[in-house]
Parts: C-alpha cells; structure tokens; sequence
C-alpha cells in the first residue's frame, strides 16, 4: 500500500489522493488503508518512515570510508543516485516538503525534522574537512551545510516541476564542484584575510 500510495502522490498530489483510492491501487478494499493507518496523516507519516530508511540505508554505501570534503561530494552524488534509483520515492519526498508548509501543516515538524536530519550528514563531513584543514577553521559548518541542502532540494524541485526533463546525473557533478570548491575557497580567502597584517 506504500508503494501504491507514493505512486499516486508523485502522479496528482496528497490532496488529491484518498486512502480508497490507494486501497483500490494497491489491490485490496477501500477500507483496508484506513483499518491498517487510521488515517491519511497515518499512512504519510508511514510513507515517510519508508522513504527516510530507505535513502539511510543509501547513503553509507555511497559515501563509505571518505571523510571532509570528498564525503560532501559523495553526499550529494548519493541523493541524486537516491533520486534516479527511485523517482516515484524522490517525487513523493518533495511534495511532502511542499505540502507541510502549505497544506498539511501537521507534517511540519516531521519533514523540519527530516530536513535537520538531511543537513547534519552534510555538517558532520563539513566538520571534518574544518579539522582537517580543507575549510577554514572557523568556518559555520551548520549554515554551510544549509547552503548544500537548498541547493540539493531546489534542484530536485525543479526536477519534479518539469515531470523529469532537469538531468540530474548531468547537474550532480556540477553541484558536487560548486559546492565545495565554494567552501574551499571561503575557507582560504578567510585565512588570507586573517593572516594580512593591518597598514
């Protein structure tokens, strides 16, 4: 029925899907999404559960032993392979961001919570590449690691918007580069700054 569900959510929107049609989609009764999750709330925040341990299980994979900024990169190259792997998932994931700040506000806490989850993978690599030197040493791993994360979510809703035309294996090494080739160079460009003596 999750599966079901997601299908329908990434075809017209949570709105506009009902648990009878996910019931009939999946292949059983009307009734049985609701005697499984209560409600539409309960099968979303179901569906969420789903999506967010499917990409948890990804992600290591992808990034496997590299650390700082070579595991910023890997990172962003797991969510986009995360995306290709499973669109209908991906799709689904974007119009619960979508629809927990205009439509069912209850998600919000639940997709801010998946959002911080989201970023904090990206910080804790940033804070690695700060102790190893690749950024500076005072470089706000917590903002930068936002910076990422609007950069990755803007790029896959653009993917959504244009029902799949954006080419997301084309921009992931973009967005990899300009990532943390940005950070980089902010990092070094502070050390420069500091390490000038005033006239």
């Amino acid at each position: 029925m999750i599966v079901a569900a997601m299908g329908l959510i990434a075809e017209k929107g949570v709105a506009r899907t009902t648990l009878a049609d996910v019931g009939v989609a999946a292949g059983y009764s009307r009734g049985l999404p609701v005697e499984r999750f209560g409600s539409k709330l309960g099968l979303l925040n179901a569906m969420i559960d789903s999506a967010d341990a499917w990409f948890a299980e990804q992600a290591p994979m992808q990034v496997g032993n590299l650390r700082g900024l070579a595991a910023v990169r890997a990172r962003i190259a797991a969510h986009v392979e995360g995306g290709l792997k499973s669109p209908v998932g991906a799709r689904f994931v974007h119009y619960m961001y979508v629809d927990a700040a205009y439509g069912v506000t209850e998600l919000r806490p639940r997709m801010q919570a998946l959002m911080g989850a989201f970023a904090a993978g990206f910080q804790k690599h940033l804070e690695e590449a700060r102790d190893a030197g690749e950024i500076a040493p005072d470089a706000d791993c917590e903002k930068l690691a936002a910076v990422i994360v609007a950069m990755v979510r803007g790029v896959f809703v653009e993917w959504v918007l244009t029902e799949g035309a954006t080419d997301l294996r084309a921009l992931s090494p973009l967005m990899q580069e300009m990532a943390t080739a940005a950070i980089a160079r902010a990092g070094n460009a502070a050390s420069r700054c500091k390490e000038t003596p005033r006239p």
